[in-house]
């Protein structure tokens, strides 16, 4: 399973490419498999948040211990994955307030479990990437 996370403005969002040769964050057009996720937002323009690995499980790490260096280095990953998030959701919430649902694939049609009002950096939690397993939907306060 992959874990999706897609945002919604009143402006339009800029394209970040995902880079095979150079993995990290990117924001990307929905795809037709995505459409169940259009009567999550009330805003018009939408796009599809990924980490470094293109997809949102990239943006997920926790405070347990790394084990071997691939572990460590999935954590840095996920980390800068996490920060470049954040950074963009900071830039566009100086436009408008942001709407961002998460879920697991499949999940895009679900009705979200939990509804959150946050700032953009809510999602750099020191010890763990703060979206559970259900699907939630965030409302980003502009800035």
């Amino acid at each position: 399973m992959r874990r999706y996370l897609y945002l919604a403005s009143d402006e339009e969002l800029p394209l970040i490419k995902w880079e095979e040769s150079r993995p990290a964050f990117n924001v990307d057009q929905l795809q037709d498999y995505d459409l169940d996720v259009v009567k999550q937002f009330s805003k018009p323009y939408m796009v599809f948040l990924g980490a470094h690995t293109s997809c949102g499980c990239g943006f997920l790490y926790d405070s347990e211990p790394r084990v071997s260096e691939d572990e460590v280095q999935d954590d840095q990953d996920a980390r800068a994955s996490v920060k470049l998030l954040v950074a963009y959701l900071e830039e566009q919430a100086k436009r408008s307030s942001l709407e961002l649902f998460a879920c697991w694939n499949g999940d895009q049609g679900e009705v979200p479990v939990e509804r959150i009002s946050v700032k953009p950096g809510y999602f750099d939690h020191p010890t763990e990437f703060p979206i559970g397993d259900e699907p939630t939907f965030f409302t980003i306060s502009k800035i």
